[in-house]
């Protein structure tokens, strides 16, 4: 009872400081957000939805599409637009719950540029199945800079954290971890993550996930997963959300820290998390808004797990063919060498954990099949803790101390 008691506070806290910070974003300048804005346009950023950085292949596309739709949000929660926005009253409880947008088109870059030029035959969407945490985070960052601007600071941020991380595994655990990390994150193009708000927060959570982890001495992890669930929920539009999960509990098994049932259960806290912040929305928003979310997410829930014209197969294949495996073979061939050299009999147990952590987005993509066939080509960065996880199970079968890249005993 009194696990369930300190799950139940944690989580309240957590649902209380999503509407705060709801609520707080509108104290952000209008007229700066709206400037800013304008500058971004007049910079020619958001200029189109699908945009390739310099290989014209789906891993390399910028989501342009997204970030339009978010910074889109963004302005409907300024005052000058509560004109536009029906059927539903204008109040910033309203706003903050149903996150409208307006539409015109499909192109939401385009959809952008209207509203900018002060487009006024625009229809009101309602995206309020998500928390949209990312859309409050960029009404309070555009009050300062435009999002051109913005990009770089998402870069040097993410640098900087994927440093601190590879620095801190390579202390506490093994040079040997740390290669293995940057690997897997390289794998999936990760500097393509860095540059869009729709895909920073996964990755910032795996970082953060990464090292609250590996700083964390005493106690149960399940607190940790359990927030990070919630805090994948709140900032994520179903990107990448398992890597927030897979990452930082991978890091855990080779850690040392998952060395018994109890510990490795206690990863599952994450499913708790993030599958209550889904609903808590839902239940909010219907009770107390004009508008029945509850309904709107399950319809939407039924429709992305089913298949068209493909096989649920055919939804993880899609993902997997994203991935340049060979590096992720030669990477395993050189870790068998070591382990027939110097092999570690205790790691047998983490490395089955680390293969079964290695599969869950196989899971993941076969149960939310449409979506992950649809949007195979942002979907499949959570194949990161499939690399990684195929890895480190090689690896923990090695005697990392005879090797002498190790920090601590595994085992």
């Amino acid at each position: 009872m009194r696990t369930i008691g300190r799950y139940t506070a944690v989580f309240v806290g957590l649902i209380v400081l999503y509407l705060l910070f709801g609520l707080v974003s509108g104290l952000a300048s209008d007229s700066a957000v709206e400037r800013h804005v304008k500058r971004t346009i007049d910079k020619t950023d958001l200029e189109a939805d699908s945009w390739s950085s310099f290989v014209h292949k789906p891993n390399y596309y910028v989501d342009n599409f997204t970030d339009a739709l978010i910074v889109n949000q963004v302005l409907c929660q300024t005052d000058d637009y509560d004109h536009l926005i029906q059927p539903y009253p204008n109040t910033r409880w309203n706003k903050i719950m149903l996150v409208p947008r307006l539409h015109a088109g499909d192109e939401q870059c385009g959809n952008l540029h209207r509203m900018v030029d002060g487009d006024t035959g625009m229809k009101a969407i309602y995206y309020a199945r998500y928390w949209h945490g990312s859309t409050f985070l960029m009404r309070i960052l555009l009050a300062f800079k435009d999002y051109v601007v913005l990009r770089t600071f998402f870069y040097l941020l993410s640098s900087l954290l994927m440093l601190w991380v590879v620095l801190a595994l390579a202390k506490r655990i093994g040079v040997w971890v740390a290669v293995v990390y940057g690997i897997s994150l390289t794998l999936v193009d990760v500097f393509m993550m860095q540059f869009s708000i729709q895909f920073l927060p996964v990755l910032i959570l795996s970082l953060a996930g990464t090292l609250w982890v590996i700083k964390r001495e005493e106690g149960s992890l399940g607190i940790p997963f359990f927030v990070l669930g919630s805090l994948t929920t709140y900032f994520d539009l179903l990107t990448a959300p398992l890597m927030t999960w897979g990452i930082p509990l991978l890091v855990a098994i080779v850690a040392g820290k998952m060395n018994d049932w109890k510990s490795r259960l206690s990863s599952a806290t994450w499913f708790v998390g993030y599958g209550a912040t889904w609903v808590s929305k839902w239940v909010i928003a219907t009770l107390t808004t004009p508008l029945n979310v509850f309904s709107d997410a399950s319809r939407q829930a039924s429709y992305r797990s089913t298949v068209e014209d493909y096989s649920r197969w055919d939804a993880a294949v899609r993902n997997i063919d994203l991935v340049p495996w060979l590096y992720v073979v030669i990477a395993i061939i050189v870790l068998a060498v070591l382990a027939y050299r110097h092999f570690n009999a205790k790691g047998w147990r983490n490395a089955l954990f680390c293969l079964a952590v290695a599969l869950a987005p196989l899971a993941w993509y076969m149960t939310i099949a449409n979506h992950s066939y649809q949007h195979f080509w942002f979907t499949y960065r959570s194949l990161a803790m499939t690399a990684m996880g195929l890895m480190l199970a090689v690896g923990t079968l090695v005697d990392w101390q005879k090797v002498g890249l190790l920090r601590r005993p595994n085992g």
